[in-house]
């Protein structure tokens, strides 16, 4: 063996023979008090590494814990406004029907009759389409109430009647269908006194005061109210006399009736249960 690789091989020799002496102290029990010196120092440090450790991983845990706590918050703060907006839109749907209810109230409509409240949905050429909550009102008559005016008759205004009911959904004919003709009075806008009598025809999206006797006297801007029959209750504002055509057939004068309201404008309309 060279003088170099002796040299190397001895604390090679000596490495494994501290390890195995030290080895034989250990299992012996010889070095146990020795660890137990070393655990006063030790132990505390573990223990301290240890709570850091869990209070470090309980922070991340809480980082963790935000997006999903956010995105809770987030939802929840998004079902109590959907609550809210909800409740608004109930409130403000009261407060026109109350509105409506005043403005029948303060009507010239004897006490007697009764109504029921309906929606109107939509607008077509010769008809409404209206949602309905109860009760029979095939047939029966709807009319609109605008807000009173001191001094000025409260006439209801006549919408036609309702032709169909699917459910709480329901048609209403105006008075400018084709298929409409009313018995209706003029008045004087002035007195109120009625000047003529005749047939309010609807022509498809307007109506013609026709079968008015030439004797009788039409002035633009007189009332065209219904005369009352069967099926109609009466002085129920149909229009106003506009454009004066002449005569029809040599006896009849004829007229352009001028709708009482724009239908589109409507929210809220009744139909007449009982008169």
């Amino acid at each position: 063996m060279r003088p170099g690789a002796k040299s190397n091989f001895i604390p090679i020799v000596l490495y494994f023979a501290l390890g195995g002496l030290l080895f034989f102290l250990d299992s012996s029990g010889f070095l146990q008090p020795l660890h137990d010196f070393a655990q006063i120092f030790t132990v505390p440090v573990e223990s301290r590494l240890f709570e850091g450790r869990k209070a470090t991983l309980g922070k991340l845990g809480k980082f963790e814990n935000l997006g999903v706590d956010k995105d809770k918050k987030i939802q929840e703060l998004e079902e109590k406004n959907a609550s809210l907006s909800s409740k608004i839109a109930q409130i403000d749907s009261l407060q026109t029907e109350n509105e409506h209810m005043r403005n029948l109230l303060g009507s010239s409509l004897p006490g007697t009759w009764s109504f029921t409240p309906a929606k109107l949905v939509s607008v077509e050429v010769d008809n409404l389409n209206i949602l309905i909550r109860a009760g029979d009102v095939m047939g029966k008559p709807a009319i609109w109430v605008e807000k009173p005016e001191s001094g000025k008759t409260n006439y209801g205004i006549f919408l036609g009647h309702v032709r169909k009911v699917l459910g709480q959904k329901a048609e209403i004919l105006l008075p400018t269908s084709s298929s409409s003709k009313i018995t209706v009075n003029v008045k004087d806008k002035d007195s109120g006194q009625k000047q003529a009598m005749g047939i309010a025809e609807g022509r498809g999206g307007r109506m013609v005061l026709g079968q008015v006797l030439t004797g009788e006297t039409l002035k633009s801007g007189d009332l065209v109210v219904t005369a009352g029959d069967e099926n109609i209750p009466p002085d129920l504002l149909v229009g106003y006399i506009d454009k004066i055509l002449g005569v029809e057939k040599g006896t009849f004068a004829q007229s352009e009736i001028q709708r009482p309201v724009e239908y589109e404008k409507l929210g809220e309309v009744f139909i007449v249960i009982k008169f």
